[in-house]
C-alpha cells in the first residue's frame, strides 16, 4: 500500500501489483493490467483537462490580473528590485552562519531587519502583498471545493468506467 500526499490529504492506493501475483488464471494477469492502465490514462487525461480548464478560469479572475499587475510593477521598480537583491544576499549570509554552526554578528542582522522593513514599507510590495493576499482567498475556496468534490466523490457507490 502506497500513500500519498494531495493538497493536504492523505490518500492510500493499493498497488495493482499485488492484484497482478495474485492467485488466478495467469492469462488474466496481463488483460487485467492493461486495462486498468489505459483507464488510468484516461483518468489522468480528463483530470489534466479540467485542471487545465481551472487554471485558464483562475487566470482570468480579476485578482489573478491584479496580482500579476502588481508583480510586473515590483519588478520594473529599480528600487525594489535592489532592495529584494539586497535581502537575498543577506539572508544568504545569515544562512551560511548559521549552517556553519555560528551565531549570524549583529551587524548582518541590523542590515537584514533594516533592508526588510524598507522592503515592507514600500507602496510597491505593499501592494504585491495585498493582491496576493486577495489571490490566495480565492484558492482557499477553489481548494475546498476541490476537498469537498473528493469526499463527495470518494462516498459516490456509482463506479465510472470508460
Amino acid at each position: 500500500m502506497t500513500t500519498w500526499r494531495v493538497g493536504g490529504a492523505m490518500f492510500l492506493h493499493n498497488s495493482l501489483r499485488a492484484r497482478e501475483t495474485g492467485p488466478g488464471p495467469h492469462r488474466y494477469r496481463g488483460s487485467v493490467a492493461r486495462r486498468a492502465s489505459r483507464n488510468r490514462s484516461r483518468w489522468m487525461s480528463e483530470i489534466e483537462e479540467m485542471a487545465g480548464s481551472l487554471g485558464r478560469a483562475l487566470g482570468r479572475t480579476p485578482e489573478y490580473r491584479t496580482l500579476a499587475r502588481a508583480l510586473e510593477s515590483a519588478d520594473d521598480d529599480r528600487d525594489i528590485v535592489a532592495l529584494r537583491n539586497e535581502v537575498r544576499e543577506l539572508e544568504r549570509r545569515l544562512q551560511e552562519a548559521i549552517a556553519g554552526g555560528k551565531e549570524p554578528d549583529k551587524e548582518t542582522m541590523a542590515q537584514f531587519e533594516a533592508a526588510v522593513g524598507r522592503l515592507q514599507a514600500s507602496s510597491v510590495y505593499q501592494s504585491v502583498v495585498a493582491a496576493q493576499s486577495n489571490f490566495d482567498r480565492i484558492m482557499h475556496r477553489v481548494d475546498a471545493e476541490i476537498h469537498k468534490g473528493m469526499r463527495e466523490g470518494a462516498a459516490s457507490r456509482i463506479i465510472l468506467t470508460t
